[in-house]
């Protein structure tokens, strides 16, 4: 039995597209001043950065290979859109981080940018991941 004939795929892309969705809710819940004066060793922190980095880069991760290994539909092709354009994107920030003088302590204008775009393609994956999901369920449902 391979893995994308199991529900394991799928529903590890729901919990990563709710863990997403909960991180941009929680964000918009920080006031900026005070999400601004967090250190990166926090536990806060450390919080907010697998927010921004590690989920959504698995949440693309695991679409990526749902969207390869099953059927192909129109949805599909939107979600392998929104996957690669997010991957793309963590992808560019990793390297601006890498590249940039101070880049673990730049705090000037635009710091958080591009995380944010990041984050916003995420959170659409997510959304429509959780639509497709939910169209499924009841599609099955209504077969029975």
């Amino acid at each position: 039995m391979s893995i994308e004939n199991t529900p394991a795929v799928r529903v590890a892309e729901v919990v990563l597209s709710i863990a997403t969705l909960l991180g941009v809710v929680v964000l918009l819940a920080i006031p900026p001043v005070q999400l601004s004066g967090m250190t990166a060793g926090s536990p806060a922190g450390i919080a907010i950065a697998l927010g921004i980095w590690a989920i959504p880069t698995l949440l693309s991760v695991v679409v990526l290979y749902h969207v390869s290994t099953g059927p192909q539909r129109l949805v599909s092709y939107l979600i392998g859109v929104l996957g690669i354009l997010t991957l793309g994107i963590i992808a560019l920030n990793v390297s601006a981080v890498l590249t940039t003088d101070g880049a673990f302590t730049y705090g000037g204008s635009g710091a958080f940018v591009g995380p944010v775009i990041a984050l916003f393609t995420a959170s659409l994956l997510g959304v429509v991941v959780l639509l497709d999901t939910g169209v499924n369920r009841l599609t099955v449902l209504s077969s029975e």
